[in-house]
């Protein structure tokens, strides 16, 4: 009788992927579901802390002083670096107010008397400086008169090229504003000549203890003279320039119309954010740190996650000023600890888009 051990039996391979289907191919698949819903629950299902947005930042460009809008540079929606030409604009004429203050230098000037010797001083020095201060306003006012007359001498020039006027005109034009312009440097020259002499008795009459009218006056002076200052400073056009880079996203008003000093002409809007603003509602479940590290997510169809840092934590709870700030008719205001964020330069988050946040414990 043979008693070797038979050949084992060939299995067939169908057989055998029949065995693994059965067996472990739902181990296999049970695993990888089991991992998937784990990345997944990590990633897109975790509740987050709190709600943030990215900050939008915004900068008014207004007018510094009434006057016309020239030219207009820029248009919105246009894409604008810092220091760039934004509008062009002529301030008021100013010779309204140069005839009110000479008025009332001339009123300060005919109150002017000495009372005795030991004011005689005081009183020379105010009349002297009152003097110069004449002549600053009449200056000032001749200025506005030579711009005058150099747009007419270049509108004469013009004409006399289309042989519109004779050159008899044109030459008349041209010595009157010679004329000026030479009064005009003649004027400051005199002035500049002056003024060390007029500072040399003020401080002598400072030093004779001038009466309380002769200070009162004085200060009325330098009032006055400090409105001259300003009316020089704005006898020419005002260029404003971009104070930052961004995008031109309102324009309140155009070329040819006129402005009101510190009324806003158009709002510059930066096209990133720095940094993202939130608030954490209390009680609180984790107390914000600084460098405490964040998950950003978005809420956009293609979510992106991205990691940040908290830059800054208020020290007070205070109202949430965001607009996903919770309103409850008739309960009070929405409350929370505000801190801020560091914007991951590769979010892609637009300014002013809300975002969620996961803070993390710090690992021991």
């Amino acid at each position: 009788m043979n008693t070797e051990p038979l050949p084992p039996i060939p299995i067939p391979a169908d057989q055998v992927w029949k065995d693994l289907r059965i067996q472990l191919l739902p181990v296999i698949v049970f695993a990888v579901a089991v991992l998937c819903v784990s990345v997944l629950w990590r990633n897109e299902l975790t509740v987050p802390t709190a709600t943030g947005q990215a900050e939008a930042l915004q900068s008014q460009v207004i007018s510094p002083l009434p006057g016309r809008i020239v030219s207009l540079q820029v248009s919105r929606f246009q894409l604008v670096k810092k220091g760039d030409l934004l509008a062009t604009i002529l301030p008021s004429d100013p010779r309204n107010e140069l005839s009110a203050i000479q008025t009332e230098l001339d009123v300060i000037r005919a109150r002017i008397e000495p009372g005795t010797v030991r004011q005689r001083t005081a009183a020379d020095y105010e009349k002297l400086r009152l003097e110069v201060l004449l002549e600053k306003a009449k200056l000032a006012a001749s200025r506005v008169q030579l711009e005058l007359d150099r747009n007419e001498l270049h509108r004469s020039e013009m004409l006399f090229k289309e042989q519109l006027i004779p050159q008899e005109a044109l030459e008349q034009r041209k010595n009157a504003f010679e004329k000026l312009e030479a009064g005009i440097n003649a004027t400051v020259k005199a002035i500049a000549e002056a003024e060390p002499g007029i500072q040399q008795l003020g401080a002598l009459a400072h030093s004779d203890h001038a009466s309380e009218e002769a200070a009162a006056a004085l200060k009325t002076i330098a009032a006055q003279d400090e409105r001259l200052k300003v009316i020089e400073r704005t006898l020419g056009a005002i260029t404003l320039e971009a104070p930052v880079e961004g995008m031109v996203s309102v324009v309140f008003r155009q070329a040819g119309e006129h402005v009101r000093e510190g009324e806003p002409i158009l709002t510059i809007s930066a096209v990133r954010s720095e940094r993202i603003l939130s608030y954490i509602r209390p009680p609180f479940t984790i107390q914000p740190a600084v460098g405490m590290e964040v998950e950003i997510r978005t809420r956009s169809v293609r979510h992106q996650a991205a990691k940040g840092k908290i830059l800054s934590v208020g020290v007070q709870v205070e109202p949430v000023t965001a607009n996903f700030a919770i309103q409850r008719p008739g309960m009070p205001p929405d409350m929370g600890l505000p801190f801020s964020v560091s914007f991951p330069p590769n979010l892609k988050a637009l300014p002013g888009e809300t975002v969620d946040l996961v803070l993390r414990h710090p690992a021991k």
